[in-house]
């Protein structure tokens, strides 16, 4: 009996885990909006998901497949979603927004220097053709 329990809590984890994961790839579809990055963490999420489920069952049961695993993994799932997800999918959120920052402020930097370059020289050819006129 104690080892079904533990087995069940461990599925309960496997649930949350998948949860987890979804958040994880739902912070990545607010930066990328393209049916393309959709599709991608769609296979992405269902082969982690897969593969994480897989390894559960053969790890804590040897392979078989009982119906309290399938409860709790949607046990786990469900319980993360109520309690976690909102929390949780902020951090990553924020997470996302503070990595492309710190991504991003080189090339806005570069961007900047081009920019007044090309103005400058704007500029005094601008000049020099109304003097030359």
């Amino acid at each position: 009996m104690a080892r079904e329990v533990w087995i069940l809590l461990m599925m309960c984890a496997a649930g949350a885990g998948a949860g987890l994961l979804f958040d994880l790839l739902r912070a990545v579809r607010r930066f990328f909006r393209t049916n393309a990055i959709a599709a991608v963490t769609d296979v992405l999420y269902w082969v982690l998901c897969a593969g994480l489920v897989w390894y559960a069952v053969m790890a804590l049961n040897s392979g078989e497949i009982r119906a309290y695993e399938l409860f709790g993994l949607i046990w786990g799932a469900a319980l993360y979603f109520l309690l976690l997800s909102r929390y949780v999918l902020r951090i990553f959120i924020g997470i996302f927004q503070l990595f492309l920052k710190i991504l991003l402020t080189p090339a806005r930097f570069l961007y900047k220097i081009i920019v007044r370059c090309i103005e400058s020289i704007g500029k005094t050819a601008f000049r020099n053709i109304r003097k030359d006129s």
